[in-house]
Formats: structure tokens, C-alpha cells, sequence
């Protein structure tokens, strides 16, 4: 978990490093790891996500990763990664994936939240919860 998400390292390289300290640990071993633990945190992650859409306020922001389609073998794609940056009553943030930058990923993220979302000029963030203000002050967006 460390060596994944703390240290970045993809598990190939982690499967060396287990290797130099003389413990034969797979790739598709750790991959299986890290299913499993997304599992038993999934509660959690979701608490966290209730915990951050119960504001008034807050902040989306989107970066862009490459993804690996497997209907596409050597090809590489854009997906991405939406930040929901936490507050001081809760100080962590939550990310969610999509695989297209289309208003679908944030709009389903932000189904339960009521208040004003902090945003970029993209345009696929306005208007996915289907209502506008009469004015909004600049890179506010109501959900």
C-alpha cells in the first residue's frame, strides 16, 4: 500500500524491491491486494463522499491521466481523476474516476449535493444538475 500510493511506485517495481528482501510477491498477487482493501475501505470512502457533499460550498477540479484500453491493445487514452477537496470539519479529498471528461461523472458524483461548486470555466460542468442560478459570481456553479 505504501510503496502504491504514498511512494507512487508502480508494482512491478515494488515486486523488485520485494524480491531484493528475498519474498516472491506477483504483480497480479499485489494487484489482488489492492482489490480486496478497496473493498473493505469502500464504507469509508463513502462516508467520506456523503461527509464532503453535505456542505455548502465546494470545490471540483478535474487532471488527466492515461488509461490503458484493453479493447484497444497499445493504445493509450485520456480518463480522469476529479478532486473533491475536503474542508476544515472534514480535511481530506476525495477522487473519483471517470474514463471521459463528459458532465455524466461529476453529475453523478454531485447528485446529492445542494450547495455551490467551486469550478473552472469547462463547460461540461454547467448545467449537469439540469438547474442555473439567475447570477452567479465567477467560478461558482449551483448543483
Amino acid at each position: 500500500m505504501t510503496n502504491k500510493f504514498a511512494d507512487h511506485l508502480p508494482l512491478y517495481r515494488s515486486e523488485d524491491i520485494f524480491a531484493r528482501a528475498g519474498m516472491m510477491i506477483p504483480r497480479n498477487t499485489q494487484f489482488g491486494m489492492l482489490v480486496n482493501i478497496a473493498a473493505l475501505v469502500a464504507p469509508l470512502i463513502a462516508l467520506m463522499k456523503s461527509r464532503i457533499v453535505s456542505g455548502r460550498v465546494l470545490g471540483v477540479d478535474d487532471t488527466s491521466v492515461r488509461l490503458q484500453d484493453l479493447a484497444l491493445p497499445g493504445k493509450i487514452r485520456t480518463a480522469r481523476f476529479w478532486l473533491y477537496p475536503g474542508r476544515e470539519d472534514h480535511p481530506y479529498n476525495v477522487f473519483d474516476f471517470t474514463e471521459s471528461r463528459g458532465r455524466d461523472g461529476p453529475a453523478g458524483f454531485l447528485k446529492d449535493f445542494h450547495g455551490h461548486a467551486v469550478v473552472d470555466a469547462y463547460r461540461q460542468l454547467q448545467g449537469s444538475s439540469g438547474r442555473r442560478l439567475p447570477a452567479m459570481r465567477p467560478r461558482q456553479k449551483a448543483f
